[in-house]
């Protein structure tokens, strides 16, 4: 009996024994499947695009969100419209959409979008994007065009009568919320206003003026953040940046500015630390590194740094503890110089009843006048700017101040973009009204301004000025072809020799449609051309030759299209005996490039890179210490196109860093 029983025992205690250690390892196993769950969350994210679909000018333009994949619904939630790209009938709506770079699915996904007072919540709670996929949401029913996400033609966008738009920005920036799972919600300002195609009714509105005509409204994919991907415990909304200062003016004082506006009406969740002034002398173009920064409670500042009769462009932006909100309304100011008033009046009639007769005493003599104060010279003007012999002439005209003291010469500012000139001059010390600059490339468009020197300091920029200076047609290219210019030598079809490649320009210029013509020829009596589309573009497009993908020959890189803090560029590639586009890596058509307050981005190649791959460096969302956080996605090219490698994320990128990242860091083009 006693050796039965002990078997039992022992039995029952290794039985035990296996449950303990089959327990054990099971947890072990859910340790490692939540915490792998959790490192997959952590290392990816939802890139958030805004855009706006119209096809009522244009039944299908390259303005339109791309890709817009309208006939698949894994990619797709919105109004169907089979008959796209030969029908106006079809989209006039806002869009958002979501892009999975992860290597897991991401599900339980609710974006809701607010634009003033109106709320759109029309795609439900469980959303999916699939991993390396994205996910377009746009207006939804059976009809065409449903009119449920039309953020340009309804309120808060103004009417007069319900007929006639203002053409007045409603100051509304639409926020984009996104909630994974139980995790809690993350909101993304639309600062550019995307989706309510810039406060007004685009479609009838230009350059602030109604038009009865009607004009296209679309705008390609804008990205306004990553959405984080982990669970969380929907413990509430996450804080986001403050909203806007509103009511902005700025009144000209004799060598001062003084603004005033009024508080953000949010501080976002995250209470607001100070107001930073922006500044420049262009409209739209003022400079993302502060003229002044504030305390909270300031609604006002006097910029005394300012030259008379120079214009000044003015923003505000709140910052609190996630980062600096949309830029205020713009508003402008020129200083000048008080004119003295002629005379202290009469005095008066006497000093009352009881005066007495007694004598006046003598005052003495009159104070001797005061010089007035010395300051910098006024900007110089008429700056002009003509090509011969190979070099650029540079004439202006004198300041019609000097300040009060002799101007002592000039400085020439010199840059390969408008509005980009080096702060360094490109020539100092020049004693006469004109300069010759002989160090300049064929086929570069070089901007200029001019500022004059006295004993007191410098004067501010005059207005800009640009040249090219062309490159000898010995090859009979551009025979026929007006305003044309040859470019570069580069060997473009991939045969080993160097084609000559050129270029000429029609329209295009800001606020208007045109193209640019070109051509190359990779022969003696061989020329191929091609014509394209131009919009919205100040200076040369010309951004240079490069070898981009990894088939032979190299790409021609243009200007596409341009907005008030980005631009898109164009790629032009040779295949089989013509000039094609080459589409940027990521599925767009365009390469662009982003310089705003909130987004800098630009595409790289390193020396030590493989011909082939490409980097495209986008830092975001400045950080609550004013940096940025930034990720750098690098492409490879192989015979089906991009392929994404690997993603790596920059948890603080530096201010002057992340400016560094912007434009084309690839040999042999120009950067901006």
């Amino acid at each position: 009996m006693s050796g039965t029983g002990s078997s039992r025992k022992y039995t029952s205690a290794a039985r035990a024994g296996v449950l303990l250690r089959i327990c054990t390892l099971l947890a072990m196993v859910a340790g490692l499947l939540v915490s792998t769950a959790a490192w997959a969350d952590a290392a990816t994210g939802l890139d958030v695009y805004v855009g706006y679909m119209d096809t009522h000018t244009v039944a299908k333009s390259s303005q339109q969100p791309n890709p817009w994949p309208y006939t698949d619904p894994s990619r797709y939630i919105g109004t169907p419209c089979p008959n796209y790209g030969s029908t106006n009938g079809c989209w006039d709506a806002s869009a958002v959409m979501l892009e999975n770079n992860g290597d897991t699915d991401v599900t339980g996904v609710h974006v809701v979008v607010m634009m003033g007072t109106h709320k759109y919540d029309l795609w439900g709670s469980s959303l999916k994007v699939a991993a390396h996929d994205y996910l377009v949401l746009t207006e939804t029913g059976s009809s065409p065009n449903s009119e449920n996400f039309d953020g340009s033609d309804f309120t808060p966008n103004a009417y007069n009568g319900g007929l006639e738009a203002s053409c007045i920005d409603s100051g509304a920036h639409p926020i984009v919320t996104v909630t994974i799972g139980s995790g809690a919600p993350t909101t993304y300002t639309d600062s550019g206003q995307v989706l309510n195609a810039g406060g007004v009714d685009d479609g009838h509105c230009v350059d602030g003026v109604f038009v009865p005509g009607r004009v296209d409204e679309s705008h390609p994919w804008v990205l306004i953040g990553t959405a984080p991907t982990g669970g969380g415990d929907g413990g509430g909304t996450t804080a986001t940046a403050p909203s806007a200062p509103t009511k902005l003016a700025a009144t000209a004082g004799d060598g001062s500015v003084t603004l005033s506006w009024s508080v953000s009406s949010s501080d976002g969740g995250s209470g607001i630390t100070g107001y930073q002034v922006l500044r420049g002398t262009s409209p739209g173009r003022e400079s993302s590194t502060p003229v002044k920064t504030l305390t909270a409670s300031s609604t006002g500042f006097t910029d005394t740094a300012v030259a008379n009769g120079t214009t000044y462009f003015y923003t505000v932006v709140a910052v609190n503890g996630v980062g600096p909100s949309p830029m205020s309304n713009e508003a402008s100011a020129t200083p000048q110089a008080t004119t003295p008033s002629s005379g202290g009046g009469s005095g008066g009639s006497g000093g009352g009843s009881g005066g007495g007769s007694g004598p006046t005493p003598d005052p003495g003599p009159p104070p001797a006048p005061q010089p007035p104060p010395t300051t910098a010279p006024a900007t110089p003007a008429g700056l002009s700017a003509s090509v011969a012999n190979g070099a650029i002439r540079l004439t202006w005209s004198t300041p019609t101040s000097n300040g009060g003291s002799p101007v002592t010469g000039y400085q020439l500012y010199r840059g390969t973009t408008g509005g980009g000139e080096a702060s360094s001059p490109v020539a100092t010390g020049i004693v006469t009204t004109a300069f010759t600059d002989t160090d300049v490339r064929p086929g570069t468009t070089y901007f200029y301004t001019v500022a004059a020197v006295n004993a007191v300091g410098t004067s501010a920029p005059s207005t800009e000025t640009s040249a090219q200076v062309s490159t000898p047609d010995r090859q009979g290219i551009c025979t026929g072809l007006a305003r044309c210019h040859v470019m570069a030598r580069a060997d473009v079809n991939g045969d080993g020799h160097r084609d000559v490649v050129a270029m000429a320009r029609r329209g295009g210029r800001l606020g208007s449609t045109g193209a640019v013509i070109l051509r190359v020829k990779t022969g003696p009596h061989h020329v191929v051309q091609t014509r394209r589309r131009l919009e919205n573009w100040s200076g040369s497009p010309w951004v240079g030759v490069a070898r981009l993908d990894r088939r032979p020959g190299k790409e021609i890189m243009l200007g596409r299209f341009s907005g008030a803090a980005a631009s898109f560029y164009q790629s032009v590639t040779w295949r089989r005996g013509h000039l094609v586009r080459l589409d940027a890596p990521g599925r767009g058509r365009w390469w662009p490039l982003e310089f705003s307050a909130t987004l800098q981005a630009g595409w790289q190649r390193r020396a030590a890179d493989p011909v082939g791959t490409i980097r495209q460096r986008i830092a975001t969302h400045p950080n609550s210490n004013g940096t940025y956080r930034g990720r750098i996605k690098v492409y490879e090219w192989n015979r089906s196109g991009w392929h994404l490698v690997r993603t790596r994320t920059v948890a603080s990128v530096a201010l002057q860093r992340a400016q560094r990242w912007v434009g084309f860091h690839v040999p042999r083009l120009q950067r901006f």
